[in-house]
């Protein structure tokens, strides 16, 4: 389940959007505990022609998590 008050939200070119609720400095990542990152990408096409026009924008998203590894041990 995804904690929202850990999520970093930035643009293509990234610079953040809004505020940085979970910066780097605040991980756990020491020898015995563990945290995660994720990504999550939103994509959406909108078709310029043909019979696939009538059925609305392609819409997709693909989440990926990863644990951080310690930095210390």
């Amino acid at each position: 389940m995804k904690d929202l008050s850990k999520v970093n939200r930035y643009q293509l070119d990234g610079t953040p959007i809004g505020s940085i609720p979970w910066p780097a400095s605040s991980r756990n990542v020491t020898n015995g505990t563990m945290d995660f990152i994720g990504i999550t990408v939103i994509f959406r096409y909108d078709w310029k022609s043909g019979t696939l026009l009538s059925l609305g924008p392609f819409l997709s998203d693909q989440s990926f998590y990863i644990r951080l590894e310690p930095q210390s041990y």
